[in-house]
């Protein structure tokens, strides 16, 4: 089956700091606009006659009659290549007063200076001191290339500015390439920022049907679905009430019932869904489930709600710094995507660069993983772990306990483990704590340290303080080899025992 969406080596590049010193620059629709609407009303610079008669006048005016009577037409014509309608230089210098003996008459002043030369049109520059960053290219993204299947419905995850809602825009016709192809067949609607295809001064009723005409629809196709769109984004009491009095979560919640309801064969969603509140967020994720099963639509969803891609999206692809970096099933996707920039050391000590205080009686040391009593974050399933503090009592002697809570890669707490509450005095001090083989499941999870003191007083918060990735390296006993659902994997004991019959106690 061909694939629905097909990026071949798709490119978008930007140039930044190229407005000004002649190189190309980036207009908006609204400048455009703009100039365009101010162009009829601007103030013309005159034509080169024009501009040379208003100098020439005053000189025409002090001229002696002789220069009047001889050819005035000659001096107000055209500047030609073989005429030139100024006086020489010498004869506009000052000239000198007439003795009263010399019996000449003059008309010309004795103080009378040079013309002022032709005013140039007026252009707006940049004040000499301003200093114009050079230009440079931004590849927001590079050399991209994937298949999409329909039907399928694909997480899109990355950190902020890694190029994704750059894709989605281009794959939505809304921008163009720099470079590359992209082939999409069927009909696509998007929803990609809060209020596209709004007017602020338009009714919620009004603006349905003209985000639905937006997005493809017809009128008749939007009125067949009207009553299913108002009952799905809960607005009905605000039907006939301009959408500018809305909040950004009703905005969502219109935009999204228009677009999910659209009969296109193709759904992208960027992360506009994190407006909304839970239950329709919920509401939202089951929708784009229905659709992707029932209907054989095919859903992009972009989002940093990795548990909401871990249960929506079967497969999931990571771009980074505008490159695709990963694509593949959504697990391992996301694990990849979150163990970007994390510390492999197993160990952090904690100094005057990245202290970690909030009390005057305890001060966090330094914390690490051991296993194999190596620190390491490397962790095979069976093997045990042992999580190490180092702290510091301040002053004087101080009741202690220290809690440890654990997240998986989804974000979920898994457990919070609290030693008991004991009294340390003032020195150096270290509490371990060991999870025993086969408790964790495979992948990623992050640990958070709080210490407390007389068990109310919170002393150090240490969030994301250390990080682990378990691996599975030992072959299974049984003949499952695919990922294990939950949080953990614990390794229990089983008791078999023969009984007689079901109601048997």
């Amino acid at each position: 089956m061909p694939p629905v969406i097909r990026v071949e080596n798709l490119s978008k590049r930007y140039t930044l700091g190229a407005r000004a010193g002649g190189a190309a620059s980036y207009d908006t629709f609204r400048e455009a606009l703009i100039r365009n609407l101010k162009r009829p009303f601007a103030r013309r610079p005159p034509s080169a006659p024009a501009a040379l008669s208003s100098v020439l006048r005053p000189l025409i005016s002090d001229a002696p009659s002789s220069v009047l009577s001889s050819s005035p037409s000659s001096v107000l014509r055209p500047l030609t290549a073989d005429a030139n309608p100024l006086p020489p230089s010498s004869d506009l210098r000052p000239l000198p007063p007439s003795s009263p003996d010399s019996g000449a008459a003059t008309h010309a002043r004795p103080d009378r200076l040079s013309p002022p030369a032709p005013r140039a049109p007026a252009v707006l520059r940049p004040p000499s001191s301003v200093v114009f960053p050079s230009s440079s290219d931004f590849w927001a993204l590079k050399d991209v290339s994937f298949e999409i299947q329909r039907g399928e419905v694909i997480g899109i995850i990355g950190r902020n500015g890694a190029g994704k809602s750059t894709l989605l825009k281009i794959l939505s016709r809304i921008t163009e390439p720099t470079s590359g192809r992209v082939s999409v067949k069927g009909r696509l609607a998007s929803l990609l920022e809060v209020g596209t295809g709004f007017h602020p001064e338009l009714t919620g009723r009004e603006n349905i049907f003209l985000n639905g005409v937006i997005l493809g629809m017809t009128r008749a196709e939007v009125k067949k679905r009207f009553d299913e769109i108002v009952s799905f984004a809960e607005v009905e009491q605000f039907l006939d009430t301009p959408v500018k009095h809305y909040s950004s979560g009703m905005y969502v919640r219109l935009a999204f019932a228009v677009a999910a309801h659209l009969e296109s064969e193709i759904l992208v969603v960027d992360e506009v869904l994190a407006v909304g509140d839970a239950a329709f967020q919920k509401k939202c994720l089951g929708k784009m489930d229905s659709i992707s099963r029932t209907g054989g639509r095919t859903v992009l969803l972009v989002s940093h709600n990795m548990g909401a891609v871990s249960a929506l999206c079967p497969r999931a692809l990571l771009i980074n710094a505008g490159r695709l970096q990963s694509f593949g099933e959504s697990r391992s996707v996301i694990e990849a995507y979150l163990a970007e920039g994390l510390d492999s050391s197993g160990e952090i000590v904690y100094d005057a660069s990245n202290i970690v205080f909030t009390g005057h009686h305890v001060r966090l040391v330094a914390a690490r993983t051991i296993n194999r009593e190596i620190p390491t974050s490397e962790v095979a399933i069976d093997r045990s772990l042992r999580v190490e503090l180092d702290f510091e009592i301040l002053a004087g002697r101080s009741r202690v306990s220290a809690h440890l809570q654990l997240f998986d890669q989804l974000g979920v707490c898994v457990c919070v483990l609290c030693s008991p509450s004991k009294e340390f005095t003032r020195g150096f001090h270290r509490q371990s704590v060991e999870f025993p083989a086969n408790f964790f499941n495979d992948g990623a999870y992050r640990f958070n340290i709080v210490l407390l003191r007389n068990d109310t007083e919170i002393q150090v918060t240490a969030n994301d303080a250390l990080f682990i990735t378990v691996q599975e390296t030992a072959p299974r006993e049984d003949s499952w080899n695919g990922k294990f659902w939950g949080c953990i994997r614990p390794k229990l004991d089983w008791e078999t025992t023969a009984i007689v019959s079901p109601k048997q106690i």
